[in-house]
């Protein structure tokens, strides 16, 4: 009967002492990720985000599903100049958010706040990526960024951040479409001038027709000769170009001073925005 005591009272002072450890490392994880939060919050040089940088790549290792984690994770890599990286970081949190959104472990409040927190932060990376890349990048990526913000505000309708980065983004995707139009214009006109070049008796025909014009133009000085006439097409050129930009920014629903007084709030690139999350969900009991 006294053994039985024994190994009763043995039997749950070794629980409780499996309890307490689990609770002390649960906790030294919860202040290790408060200490990294308040770090990177108060960072202002690259060596204080690197520090919180590693304290959440540390952590990731015990729990690499945790959306939280990888959204702080991303935010560093952001401030740390290393968007296309957090980009993929914000991503890995939303599908993490969304498996617990079906296990019905976040309620539909706290996910709505959580979505549009990591909408934001994406659109922000892929902005940040848009404006470091080529044309065509730049396009992608300001259309990834534009489907962000949209999702951002449709989470948080009040976010006045995002529908200013929404606007600013949509700004840069028309000048960016603009430029590659102009571009690809510019390439065809070169293609035909080369092409012309290279047809047989090309250049023949060229002397036959000078000679022809400088005959006529001896006989009436007053008309104007074929190659004036083509430097008059290419000058409405421009025109028809400016007329389709005209087009675009009415369909923007903007106009070309709005969009430029825009581009000129945006000398920082686009605006950012915390939080920082917790580690762990908020408090409440559909968690």
């Amino acid at each position: 009967m006294k053994k039985k005591a024994v190994y009763l009272i043995v039997s749950i002072l070794l629980v409780l002492a499996f309890l307490a450890l689990l609770a002390v490392l649960t906790w030294g994880k919860t202040l290790r990720v408060a200490k990294a939060n308040r770090r990177l919050a108060q960072a202002d040089d690259a060596e204080g985000v690197a520090a919180a940088q590693r304290v959440y790549e540390d952590l990731l290792v015990d729990q690499p599903h945790s959306p939280y984690l990888l959204h702080n994770l991303g935010l560093t890599l952001y401030r740390g100049g290393q968007a296309a990286a957090a980009a993929g970081r914000f991503d890995s949190a939303g599908e993490e958010l969304a498996k617990m959104t079906g296990e019905r472990r976040v309620n539909p409040e706290n996910r709505r706040r959580l979505e549009h927190i990591f909408h934001y932060h994406r659109g922000s990376a892929w902005f940040t990526t848009a404006g470091k890349g080529a044309l065509e990048e730049a396009i992608a990526g300001y259309e990834k960024a534009l489907v962000e913000f949209e999702k951002a505000i449709r989470a948080n309708p009040d976010d006045l951040d995002a529908k200013y980065n929404y606007e600013l983004t949509l700004a840069r995707l028309e000048k960016a479409r603009q430029e590659q139009e102009q571009q690809e214009k510019g390439t065809g006109e070169k293609e035909r001038g080369e092409q012309e070049e290279k047809e047989p008796g090309g250049q023949d025909r060229d002397r036959q027709e000078g000679n022809q014009e400088g005959e006529e133009d001896r006989e009436d000085p007053g008309k104007d000769g074929d190659g004036q006439e083509q430097e008059e097409e290419a000058g409405d050129s421009p025109a028809e170009s400016a007329t389709g930009n005209l087009g675009k920014e009415e369909d923007s629903g903007m106009n070309k001073e709005e969009a430029m007084q825009l581009l000129e709030m945006a000398e920082g690139g686009v605006l950012y925005q915390g939080p920082l999350l917790p580690e762990g969900p908020p408090a409440g009991k559909d968690w």
